[in-house]
């Protein structure tokens, strides 16, 4: 076999590129371009002042947009994001301050709750993904270079979807946000809140109790009754809340207002109650004729308004996937594809409406006497037979004794002596049409509970 060097093989390579035929490159026109197929990683933009989707034309504000056409999976964690603290927008404060973020793959596949380590490795070892990230800049007179400067910066990416986290824990203390600027768009969410049982008394509502009872003693017959000594005792009840759509937007903000609706369920009482029969016996005059009772009976058809003021640090879990971004100013700018205005400043935008799941307290909820007071009238009484009587408990109130056959509504029946003591069954007493003002404030949400993004038992690393 005939052997050959190394440096004569190199010799020869070289002798073959060198009779390979060489293309160099060409000016190609309009139309050759047009017919070119291909992607760039890099992309360059600009939006004049007068160009479509421009909100700053009045401003004369162009934006240049360095994008990049892919996507970038991350999976990070920030002890503390503070941004603008002092600056444009005041001393002793800052624009962001968020403590304890992070950022990971969606929470459908790597398990929110409840804390295990399975569902600890899974978040760890997942990812977000942010598709198309860009820079953007808006500059104010753009094609005037002894005048044109920069007022605004921002970077995120045309579409982000993942699992944000905020704080250590969901806890009855809040953390996580201390203030935030920016825009959400928080969509509509379901709940059911279970309220505290309760005793009422006069004192409480400063409402008599009134109505209309059948007494089948000495000819008394119907009569109208009003009690203010009385002591109920109120079951706990469930409300299925719901809560409406909403826009939080806003320098350095520290709480949201929601508003919302509740149906709550049946309130069962029971307690005691003396009833005041007005003008039992009139000769010389009239007497009245007080029945001492033990009460019974259900609240049916309450609707409320619930308003709900929620510290921000009470919002810890954020299922997002859609277009975010960072962004800085030093005035108000409308950038290119956003909802609203980005205000001087840092602002954190999320455009598409977030999901917050359930908005079902972790803890019962009181019923105060504001409530109670709505709730107990007073209320036109639906009797035919007793138009203009203020029944503030039975509103559908029909007084007959037991079996008749023109009973209807709740009824409250005695007779004979037993109308001195005893029980008096109100039954039940809907109240559909009567709607009370039930706010709510800090609320700790059971759907807020979110896994660590770390390994073993840390509530952040």
């Amino acid at each position: 076999m005939k052997k050959i060097s190394l440096y004569k093989l190199l010799s020869l390579l070289c002798v073959a590129l060198y009779a390979l035929p060489v293309w160099s490159m060409s000016i190609m026109n309009d139309g050759e371009l047009s017919t070119a197929e291909g992607q760039s990683l890099v992309t360059l933009s600009y939006l004049a002042p007068t160009d479509a989707g421009n909100f700053e034309a009045a401003n004369n504000v162009g934006f240049y947009k360095l994008g990049f056409e892919a996507e970038v999976a991350a999976n990070l964690n920030i002890k503390k994001l503070q941004l603008g603290c002092g600056g444009v927008n005041g001393a002793g404060d800052c624009d962001i301050d968020i403590d304890n973020l992070s950022l990971s793959g969606n929470p459908a596949q790597v398990g929110g709750t409840p804390d295990t380590s399975t569902n600890r490795n899974n978040r760890v070892q997942s990812s977000a993904i942010l598709t198309n990230p860009f820079f953007q800049f808006a500059i104010e007179n753009p094609t005037v270079a002894s005048t044109r400067k920069v007022v605004g910066f921002r970077f995120g990416s045309e579409s982000a979807t993942g699992l944000l986290t905020l704080g250590t824990e969901n806890t009855a203390t809040p953390n996580g946000i201390n203030t935030l600027s920016g825009y959400m768009n928080i969509g509509s969410a379901t709940g059911t809140a279970t309220t505290q049982a309760r005793s009422m008394t006069y004192s409480d509502v400063s409402k008599a109790m009134t109505g209309r009872v059948d007494v089948d003693f000495l000819g008394i017959g119907v009569r109208n009754f009003a009690s203010t000594v009385y002591t109920l005792n109120l079951a706990s009840a469930t409300a299925a809340i719901t809560t409406a759509p909403v826009v939080i937007a806003g320098n350095r903000m520290t709480s949201a207002n929601l508003t919302g609706t509740g149906n709550i369920g049946g309130i069962a009482f029971t307690g005691n109650m003396d009833a005041v029969i007005d003008n039992v016996i009139c000769v010389f005059g009239c007497l009245d004729l007080t029945l001492n009772k033990d009460v019974t009976g259900t609240i049916t058809g309450l609707v409320a308004n619930v308003p709900i003021v929620q510290d921000l640090g009470f919002i810890h879990k954020l299922d997002i996937n859609n277009p975010f971004s960072l962004s800085v100013q030093g005035q108000d700018v409308h950038w290119p594809g956003a909802a609203a205005a980005a205000e001087k400043g840092w602002w954190m935008a999320f455009e598409d409406q977030i999901n917050i799941g359930s908005v079902t307290p972790t803890a019962t909820v009181a019923i105060t006497n504001a409530v109670l007071s709505q709730a107990l009238g007073p209320v036109g009484c639906s009797n035919p037979t007793a138009p203009g009587i203020n029944c503030t408990l039975y509103r559908h109130y029909r007084a007959c004794p037991t079996g008749s056959p023109d009973c209807g509504g709740a009824m409250a029946y005695c007779s004979g002596l037993s109308c001195f003591g005893g029980s008096l069954p109100i039954g039940t007493v809907n109240v559909t049409g009567t709607t009370v003002d039930f706010p709510l404030s800090d609320l700790q949400l059971s759907a807020q509970s979110f896994t660590p993004n770390c390994y073993g038992t840390l509530k952040f690393c």
